[in-house]
């Protein structure tokens, strides 16, 4: 599978619940705020963060850094596995994605589709487009003084039509452009539409979630497109939240549960061309999506904390390339050596920075956004 952003975001994707889902209240009897799930997205984001640290070091737009600059990043020897296997978070935020979509609309006996629309576009689209302006205005400005863009290279009209489109990453790219991270939420945008079809025609069964799994799994062999290996992730987080709300007295109906995971990776690992570290990554993750959400229904949770950091995953997700391209274009300016990066108090600066801008995004414009567009969808339906 291809590796995010260096052909790359990341990011949840999916947050009491987030994901890059929007939530409604589930079905009584179930954790109805999963603490612990918008935690562990948290810890996603800022393994993002530091994935794409190295865009301070790219030798020019769309030309990554030799890998001899690793070593020279701030406190490597301990943020080493993120340094270098960040990028794995997307397949987690995908994994939580499908975990908390079923969280909220598994229990239901039917899905509206207009309001499952305005829900995943009210979360989505108003920060999206406010972040590609924002870019765009970026790129345009470092063009016009420096002579070349920062980080990603196609910045033309082509390509903002894409992203504006949510369509960055379906297969009509030449590469990665403006806010380039979106890309992993324009893949799941497919995910989204394949879910609306399985609730209405599965009755939120298990084996068709596990079906789905594999038969993705089996179109890796012949497609590396992103969206199949979305849909893969984005499935077993569905399959995880099929077993966390079965209900007690039918549990016993799962006793197959487990020789079939067995059956199923066994055929994964069977399948795959690249060893087992792909199964390894999916039932990781799925594991550590529904052992989280059980800690939380056994009242070991996160809390408002967990909570708090997960809101502002979407938020860090999408503004952090701006940051990096705002940084790069002052020190572009003042011809200062991009080895600035190297010094611990930058790297702090960058990550608290983030962090804390996305605190106000997500309060002041993320949020209320995401309300506006569905109060007005609402009196559109009215």
């Amino acid at each position: 599978m291809r590796q995010p952003l260096s052909r790359n975001p990341t990011a949840d994707r999916p947050h009491g619940v987030n994901s890059h889902a929007a939530a409604s209240r589930p079905a009584s009897g179930h954790a109805a705020t999963l603490a612990n799930l918008d935690f562990l997205r948290g810890i996603a984001a800022v393994a993002v963060l530091l994935w794409h640290y190295q865009h301070f070091y790219y030798l020019s737009a769309g030309s990554p850094p030799p890998p001899e600059f690793r070593s020279g990043q701030p406190f490597f020897d301990g943020l080493r596995p993120l340094y270098l296997n960040g990028w794995m978070a997307v397949e987690f935020f995908w994994t939580i994605s499908g975990f908390v979509l079923f969280h909220v609309y598994g229990r239901k006996p039917s899905v509206d589709a207009r309001q499952y629309f305005w829900a995943r576009f009210s979360r989505l689209y108003p920060l999206h487009l406010i972040t590609l302006l924002l870019v765009a205005l970026l790129q345009a400005v470092s063009l016009t003084r420096l002579g070349h863009f920062q980080i990603y290279s196609h910045n033309d009209l082509y390509h903002f039509g894409l992203q504006l489109f949510f369509a960055s990453d379906w297969g009509f790219q030449k590469g990665f452009s403006f806010n380039a991270p979106i890309w992993s939420v324009s893949v799941e945008v497919i995910s989204y539409l394949v879910f609306l079809v399985y609730c209405r025609a599965s009755s939120y069964r298990l084996l068709p979630a596990l079906a789905i799994v594999l038969a993705c799994h089996v179109a890796t062999r012949w497609s590396a497109h992103p969206a199949i290996a979305c849909m893969q992730f984005f499935f077993a987080g569905c399959s995880a939240g099929i077993v966390f709300h079965a209900p007690d007295d039918r549990k016993f109906r799962l006793a197959f549960l487990a020789p079939a995971m067995l059956i199923l990776g066994a055929a994964l690992a069977y399948l795959s061309d690249k060893g087992p570290g792909q199964l390894f990554q999916l039932l990781l993750f799925s594991g550590l999506v529904l052992g989280a959400a059980q800690l939380d229904r056994r009242q070991f949770s996160t809390g408002r904390w967990g909570i708090r950091v997960g809101q502002i995953t979407y938020a860090s997700y999408l503004i952090h390339i701006p940051v990096q391209i705002t940084a790069l274009l002052i020190l572009d300016s003042l011809q200062v050596s991009r080895t600035i990066a190297n010094q611990p108090l930058f790297f702090v600066g960058f990550l608290c920075g983030t962090l804390l801008l996305s605190i106000l995004v997500f309060r002041f414009i993320e949020m209320p956004l995401k309300n506006w567009v569905l109060m007005h969808a609402g009196r559109a339906r009215s």
